[in-house]
């Protein structure tokens, strides 16, 4: 028996033009939704970045409550403003030594001359291998540092009682790192020269004004946390 015109419509598959309009409405759809979902993305690091701020700023505040309410002045914490997290060694300098210095360091209750190979010491303040360490927008090669933060050595900061840094906005106290490499690991600070990372190296952890400019967090010492652009 021989089908009918009717039930050769009825099993007729899409045509050519209709497969065609078919596949241009998903290339519009993905079109716009592909830079509100980058979008998305890009926001989602910021929270987490602000959030990551706050939580070291409680630990600040934690450690000025044992430190006659002030923060931590740039001999405690090496005299250089970006750390690895401690324990790891500069793997480019044979001198190095396992890293005791800087803010995730003296947070954890690190203190110089500590044995590493039995990593004994409990955080006291917040713990140094905490992701909260760690900007989910910064580049990969500083992730592999353990720490992403630069972290102020102002000499203001060691006068500054919790009453003066009520007072003022402008001094920053911890901020997205994009564009210094960390210094060597279990030194004091010596000359600074060489450890700025070259221009093909840096990359902005966040983005502002449709996404085409770079910006970092900052948390500043009254302790609110503000996207400020890269100029």
């Amino acid at each position: 028996m021989t089908r009918t015109s009717r039930d050769r419509r009825g099993t007729s598959g899409f045509t050519l033009i209709e497969l065609l309009v078919v596949i241009g409405i998903i290339a519009i759809l993905i079109g716009i939704l592909l830079p509100m979902l980058s979008g998305a993305r890009y926001a989602a690091r910021t929270v987490q970045c602000s959030s990551n701020l706050r939580e070291i700023y409680n630990g600040v505040r934690m450690y000025a409550n044992d430190w006659k309410d002030k923060f931590p002045d740039s001999y405690a914490l090496g005299g250089y403003t970006y750390r690895m997290v401690p324990g790891l060694r500069t793997p480019s300098d044979p001198s190095a030594m396992p890293e005791v210095y800087g803010l995730a360091a003296l947070l954890h209750g690190i203190y110089v001359g500590h044995d590493f190979t039995k990593m004994g010491v409990k955080p006291k303040y917040l713990d140094s291998k905490s992701g909260i360490w760690i900007c989910p927008g910064a580049s990969d090669l500083l992730k592999g540092y353990g720490n992403t933060y630069s972290f102020s050595i102002a000499s203001g900061l060691q006068k500054w009682t919790s009453i003066h840094r009520g007072r003022t906005r402008a001094a920053p106290l911890v901020f997205d790192n994009y564009a210094s490499k960390p210094y060597l690991s279990g030194f004091r600070v010596g000359s600074t020269t060489g450890y700025t990372l070259p221009a093909a190296q840096r990359q902005y952890p966040h983005r502002v004004g449709s996404k085409k400019y770079g910006a970092t967090n900052t948390l500043y010492v009254d302790g609110h946390v503000e996207l400020n652009k890269i100029d």
